[in-house]
């Protein structure tokens, strides 16, 4: 079997694994089988993500005729978004057998991750619209699962902004799709869209990113959900609005200048205030959702280089991908690492310095993901046409406020840090995406991605 039939054959099994868990977790008790069982769907969507892709799932039955499929655009955002929710299915494993609720935790786990999935692989607005809408959703039941002071709290801010983006994205979904007069993907425009659709899109998707001023459910919902919840909307519901961007605006149509304006002084707003607030933080994770406002703010620029430059776009989109898959990926392990657990195996001192890999990719250290995201960062916004020259001395300052972070980071996580144990999965989980970090040209080839100052970085190296 070659790799697209494969993909034919996954890609509705991805699909239909996280509502056969659903229906297991109502029909059953929550047994360690069936916990066991939250690591397949996960498993199977990043086999997916690393097959050639093949032609789109049709199901003209399902709401105004859904499309699901692998491409260009969607890839990389498919193999983050799995490799995150393996890394939370991990540990929810541990976690189930523990919880005080676990029927409602794994419901709502799964939930999320069937509707991220959807929205992840859809071909149409209105697919990605209704995965959009049930991973939002669902995912207050993470968020508030403790249902002390501090959850509930979180759980309501985080739910009041999540229903305010979705009415903001139907308003978007209506205003788009009739300006192309169609649902499929890519979105083709005649025509500028109307300013108050292209803004509707812009924030209602940002609610979901994190940008300011839309930012303030994620420190609190990264706090205060269970370290397996954390680390899903961390790691891949954050993405989803990125790639919500992507697929809404007309992006490599027409030159907006005032969008484009718009997106690098917000992201460099978010770059700012990231740093700013992360470093007054006392919870590891706390700080992890400012770093993740800073990181966001960077993307923002190549979709700000997208708007002013939009001959270009084809060429910063897979920059951006890969800018994507480092943040995710390092992201997640900093999650991980932040469970106040150790190996019972080792000294102490070495688990510290492993972990530390995934802030150092943050920061760029050479031959990392990171070093290569952000060499494609500066490739983008020194491009001629896209006029965003004068950002490049506040990459340095952005790279020195992160570097800030991620030792304001390691202070916090080593003083929390005091278990050791055997069997506690998340530093293992963290471990292996450490591992990740530190193999930034292999995953640039393995996406195709072509990264600048790839072949420099080598050259240096050696």
């Amino acid at each position: 079997m070659d790799t697209v039939d494969l993909s034919r054959l996954l890609l509705p099994v991805v699909l239909i694994l996280p509502w056969l868990l659903l229906c297991l977790t109502a029909a059953s008790r929550i047994t360690p089988w069936l916990r066991r069982c939250l690591v397949v769907p996960p498993a199977v969507c990043l086999l997916l993500a690393l097959s050639a892709p093949a032609a789109p799932l049709e199901l003209p039955g399902l709401l105004l005729g859904s499309q699901f499929g692998v491409d260009g655009v969607n890839r990389v955002f498919l193999a983050v978004t799995a490799l995150a929710w393996l890394a939370a299915s991990v540990l929810a494993v541990s976690f189930l057998g523990t919880a005080v609720r676990p029927r409602r935790f794994l419901a709502c786990f799964v939930l999320a991750m069937g509707g991220n999935f959807a929205l992840v692989l859809s071909q149409d607005a209105v697919s990605f619209f209704t995965g959009f809408a049930l991973m939002s959703l669902a995912a207050y039941g993470l968020v508030n699962h403790r249902g002390d002071t501090a959850s509930t709290y979180a759980g309501r801010v985080y739910i009041v902004l999540a229903i305010t983006g979705e009415v903001l994205l139907f308003a978007a979904l209506i205003g788009l799709v009739h300006g192309v007069g169609q649902f499929q993907f890519p979105l083709r425009f005649d025509a500028p869209p109307a300013d108050w659709a292209i803004a509707c899109a812009v924030l209602g998707f940002g609610v979901k990113a994190g940008m300011l001023p839309l930012h303030m459910s994620i420190p609190l919902s990264y706090g205060a959900a269970p370290l397996a919840g954390g680390v899903a909307l961390a790691g891949a519901m954050l993405n989803a609005g990125l790639l919500g961007w992507l697929r809404w605006l007309p992006l490599g149509s027409f030159e907006l200048g005032d969008w484009g304006l718009f997106f690098a002084g917000a992201g460099l707003l978010g770059v700012v205030w990231g740093v700013v607030q992360g470093v007054r933080q006392a919870s590891p994770t706390a700080l992890l959702g400012y770093s993740s406002i800073s990181q966001v703010g960077l993307m923002m620029l190549f979709i700000g280089a997208g708007f002013l430059a939009p001959g270009q776009w084809p060429l910063f989109l897979p920059l951006l991908g890969y800018f994507v898959l480092h943040h995710a990926i390092a992201k997640t392990a900093l999650f991980c690492a932040s469970s106040g657990h150790l190996p019972a195996v080792g000294p102490r001192w070495l688990w510290w310095l492993v972990f530390s890999l995934p802030g150092l990719a943050l920061i760029g250290v050479p031959l990392s993901t990171g070093s290569l995201a952000k060499a494609g960062l500066v490739e983008v916004v020194t491009s001629p046409g896209v006029g965003l020259v004068s950002l490049a001395p506040w990459l340095t300052l952005a790279t020195a406020g992160t570097a800030v972070l991620m030792a304001r980071w390691l202070y916090l996580a080593i003083r929390a840090g005091q278990s050791r144990e055997v069997l506690a999965p998340a530093p293992w989980v963290a471990l292996a995406l450490a591992a990740l970090v530190a193999l930034g040209p292999l995953l640039a080839m393995l996406f195709g991605v072509p990264v600048p100052a790839v072949g420099e970085a080598l050259s240096a190296a050696g």
